[in-house]
């Protein structure tokens, strides 16, 4: 008989797409790895002169946290992290 393949769940970064967690344990969350790894979640928000144009929610690694509080002064963007 054949063995069922395990299932991995990764979290990767938003940006650069590294590796930033990992488990095979299918009774943990991808909430609960990033609470326990301490991950940092980015939301950002896009503006128009009228109305909200998009909203992106992503993982982020440190190296590219850091890159992007670079970005955070540009008009009609909105960083929360």
């Amino acid at each position: 008989m054949r063995e069922k393949p395990k299932l991995k769940f990764t979290i990767s970064c938003g940006i650069c797409g590294r590796k930033l967690a990992e488990t095979d344990d299918p009774r943990i969350t991808i909430m609960q790895l990033a609470k326990a790894k301490k991950l940092k979640k980015v939301r950002i928000e896009f503006y128009n002169s009228e109305e909200l144009n998009l909203i992106e929610e992503f993982y982020i690694c440190n190296k590219c946290l850091r890159k992007l509080n670079k970005f955070v002064s540009y008009p009609f963007v909105k960083i929360k992290i």
